[in-house]
């Protein structure tokens, strides 16, 4: 239907989403410590990203976009330093986002294919690195719920990330029990949007 939303009935919706506050980290413990070093250790962190960093920490909103001039058509801006989101400053001026994602394309396996029409094989095996901020309420798991638990979740990684799950597989019932600790430290924000509700 043509014009069914508006152009500026998507602006708002992109703003809105956009400065929502970001999933938190909890406290960690001793557990948590030792299950975030063995994330990384065993190399779910080359994927799973703990932090990417942007040079600014404004957003600009456009419209029409230009693809070659971001700037032009500029709107409104967003400091996302600012609460909400409020996230965390770099020294110049950027800031860091606790995705634990690359947001890059990896091949998940055979195991994790899907069957998308027209897709070649190799393409209905990739997948964008999922974010695990936030991970610890979002059951259940991966691109299509397969998994009922992070363990699961882990277990069924293949392909490029089949070297990170072998290790994992070896590791003691207590060194897992880290790892998902930490994971479990990875919270939604518990009272989101109190200051659109009040």
């Amino acid at each position: 239907i043509t014009d069914e939303v508006l152009a500026g009935e998507v602006s708002a919706l992109e703003i809105f989403v956009t400065t929502q506050e970001t999933p938190i980290q909890l406290q960690r413990g001793a557990a948590e410590r030792n299950g975030f070093r063995r994330f990384r250790s065993i190399g779910c962190a080359e994927c799973h990203r703990p932090e990417l960093r942007a040079r600014s920490s404004t957003l600009g909103y456009a419209f029409p976009e230009v693809n070659h001039d971001p700037e032009q058509n500029v709107f409104f801006t967003a400091d996302l330093s600012a609460a909400p989101p409020a996230l965390g400053k770099t020294g110049s001026g950027g800031i860091k986002v606790p995705l634990f994602s690359d947001l890059k394309r990896h091949d998940m396996g055979d195991d994790l294919a899907e069957s998308f029409h027209g897709a070649t094989a190799q393409k209905n095996r990739e997948f964008i690195t999922a974010k695990l901020w936030g991970v610890a309420d979002t059951a259940p798991y991966l691109h299509d719920g397969r998994a009922l638990t992070l363990n699961e979740a882990i277990l069924m990684h293949g392909g490029q990330a089949a070297s990170a799950r072998s290790t994992y597989a070896t590791l003691s019932f207590e060194q897992k029990n880290q790892i998902l600790a930490f994971l479990k430290i990875l919270r939604n924000p518990i009272s989101p949007n109190q200051d659109v509700i009040n």
